[in-house]
């Protein structure tokens, strides 16, 4: 997550599934840093749309990636990957992009909102959380305890990564970028911008405290990005068997920042098994 008054970033890097060849304490963790430290440069050029500035940046970090010991023979679900949503002032326009199961709802000074969702990722996870809970029900035990057993899963939905039936997502090879959603809003119509990992989206999604995610916008708009986030990790601590909200770990990375015309706030943690 890096923000400046003309444009905001979240990342969120995906679970590792296999070990890691970088010197960082994950892969994914490796990459979301390396775009951390390459992307600004292209994004204070107006004349790339953000997913050129990604595509860029990816294109430098691939020799380093690749220039790790075992990295040309990492297995297609060990490929470090990661979501994105992103926001840019561009002259009179507000630019938005998003990739991976990360999202944005833009309020928009009419009352309206504009919601961007990934629809793949988030499908593939339900059919694997099924597994989760039908396994733990076959198997008489908690939906937490139930989790390795359900690795297969998770693997097979890893190497669907960028294809086609599959998903979308940033990696060293840039595969995903091309398939970014995409959108351009005239900045006097718009009030503000939530930008969210799925852990913080989970605070609709998952626990149901808001209906949706322009409802999350106005919780954020009365209250803060803090007091959501405290009521997520409540949320999570009080179901350690992971039987009322199934999930892969106990709480997944809590990051999001708002955007105000005029203003920026944000918040972010980081989740664990």
């Amino acid at each position: 997550m890096f923000h400046k008054p003309e444009y905001a970033v979240v990342f969120d890097g995906a679970s590792p599934l296999a070990g890691s060849v970088t010197a960082d304490c994950s892969d994914a963790k490796w990459l979301v840093d390396a775009l951390c430290v390459s992307l600004p440069r292209y994004l204070a050029d107006a004349s790339l749309d953000l997913a050129g500035c990604l595509a860029l940046a990816l294109e430098g970090i691939l020799p380093r990636y690749l220039g790790c010991e075992g990295a040309a023979s990492v297995p297609a679900y060990g490929v470090p990957s990661a979501g994105a949503v992103m926001v840019r002032v561009v002259d009179a326009e507000l630019e938005l992009l998003r990739i991976g199961d990360c999202s944005l709802v833009v309020g928009l000074r009419s009352g309206e909102f504009i919601t961007m969702e990934d629809e793949l990722l988030p499908a593939l996870d339900a059919n694997a959380l099924s597994v989760l809970v039908e396994t733990a029900a076959r198997q008489g035990i908690e939906a937490r305890a139930a989790r390795p057993l359900i690795n297969d899963e998770l693997v097979a939905n890893r190497q669907r990564m960028n294809e086609p039936g599959g998903y979308w997502i940033l990696e060293p090879y840039g595969k995903g970028v091309s398939q970014a959603s995409v959108l351009r809003v005239p900045l006097g119509e718009v009030r503000d911008v939530l930008l969210m990992t799925d852990g913080f989206s989970s605070a609709h999604d998952t626990l149901h405290l808001y209906a949706n995610a322009p409802e999350l916008l106005v919780a954020v708009r009365d209250t803060g990005v803090e007091s959501v986030f405290g009521a997520i990790e409540a949320g999570f601590a009080a179901d350690p068997t992971w039987n009322r909200y199934p999930r892969f770990k106990q709480i997944d990375d809590i990051t999001a920042v708002h955007v105000v015309v005029g203003d920026v706030r944000a918040v972010g943690g980081t989740g664990t098994q």
